[in-house]
């Protein structure tokens, strides 16, 4: 029983950018690839993925080693980095520079509140928190800060040389988190503990037979496991994440405001019973996204799924606010069709050749469900919803 979701596969199945090691990288690549090896312990895979481009890592490395030499002290450093990475949701950077304030001894409660990039309190020193300050507002005005920001920043303790480095700092890491976005590289096991779920808001949604919570980095392994087992059973309707690699990449997609990732569970011994994801998001007027689900083999037809996509809308249109949800499924694919046409999904319409699935492109039936169709309590709009 699975859903496509109209945005395509929920992962990247091969990112396009080889992972070297130091002999199969282009030999101008290779001494950057063995000065970070022997730096490290071992050879991160988003610097492996861009030994594509050797200039590219030169010139991270090169401007790296001279923000580490500026005036800014070290846990101000990795405030202007972590303030980029959350911004770009870049989960390695996050990642590894979260490992980094730990090395350094900064506390739980800064390292948490750093890892937040929606978060609107001030950091609990006040001085880390004047240049996570203006880092964003360097951000949020390309450089025009305007004389306030600037003389608050100087009213911290920091000088015009600070300010000028804050803009070295954002630059490096602009460079650092789009490149590793680009390559799809996963988070290290070096790093794991580390590893980076921001979007979810939801701990935790208890029904009578299953439980719906936000995937975990800590999934992974069974996940994988149960994903493995599970081909054949969704095969050609959908494609799960069968490999640690393809774990991370649907893992890390997670961390963008636009989709939230859910694992259905047991409530009696917690087993994974499936996934869903809401996906494709988007504010503003429309309010609206698409979902896709997939049942575990070992789970399947039970009725888990059942309970758990209806945990799942109950969360989209309160917790989330939002006004609509699609699923998007193949004709021929009659499980998927009953479980939306239970929940309360409309048929709207059909549409030929949507999706390239299985080396073809796959008529889909196209099906929605309103807030407006439900009987959940009413709540405040979304924000982003104009008045009018």
């Amino acid at each position: 029983m699975s859903a496509d979701v109209i945005s395509g596969s929920p992962f990247t199945e091969h990112s396009v950018f080889t992972e070297h090691s130091i002999e199969s990288a282009p030999p101008a690549a290779r001494r950057f690839l063995a000065a970070t090896r022997d730096h490290l312990g071992y050879l991160p895979a988003g610097m492996a993925r861009m030994a594509a481009s050797p200039q590219i890592i030169d010139g991270f490395l090169k401007l790296n080693a001279i923000f580490e030499s500026t005036g800014l002290e070290p846990l101000a450093r990795e405030v202007v980095v972590m303030t980029v990475a959350t911004r770009n949701r870049c989960h390695i950077c996050v990642a590894m520079h979260t490992a980094r304030l730990a090395a350094h001894g900064a506390s739980a409660e800064l390292i948490e509140a750093l890892r937040d990039p929606d978060r609107a309190e001030p950091l609990p020193d006040e001085r880390l928190d004047a240049i996570r300050v203006f880092t964003r507002r360097v951000l949020d005005t390309a450089g025009g800060v305007g004389d306030q920001a600037l003389r608050d920043f100087l009213a911290a303790g920091y000088t015009t040389q600070n300010a000028l480095e804050v803009v070295l700092g954002i630059g490096t890491y602009t460079m650092s988190t789009l490149a590793n976005r680009l390559t799809g590289a996963p988070v290290d096991d070096q790093l794991a503990a580390y590893a980076w779920a921001l979007s979810c808001s939801m701990t935790q949604i208890d029904g009578d037979a299953v439980m719906l919570r936000s995937l975990e980095p800590g999934d992974q392994d069974e996940f994988v496991a149960q994903a493995r087992a599970s081909v054949k059973l969704h095969h050609p309707w959908y494609s799960m994440p069968t490999t640690r690699e393809d774990f991370q990449t649907y893992l890390a997609k997670f961390s963008l405001p636009t989709a939230e990732g859910f694992l259905v569970c047991l409530r009696d011994g917690g087993a994974l019973a499936g996934m869903i994801t809401i996906d494709s998001i988007i504010r503003g007027r429309f309010q609206s996204a698409s979902v896709s689900y997939a049942a575990f083999a070992a789970a399947a037809g039970r009725g888990y799924m059942s309970e758990g996509l209806g945990l799942a809308l109950r969360y989209a249109f309160g917790e989330l606010r939002l006004h609509r949800l699609e699923a998007n499924i193949q004709p021929a694919n009659r499980a998927s069709l009953g479980l939306v046409g239970r929940l309360g999904f409309r048929k709207e319409g059909y549409a030929p050749a949507m999706l390239f699935i299985d080396g073809a492109w796959r008529d889909h039936e196209r099906w929605a469900i309103t807030r407006e169709m439900t009987d959940f309590p009413p709540v405040d709009p979304h924000p982003t919803l104009p008045a009018r």
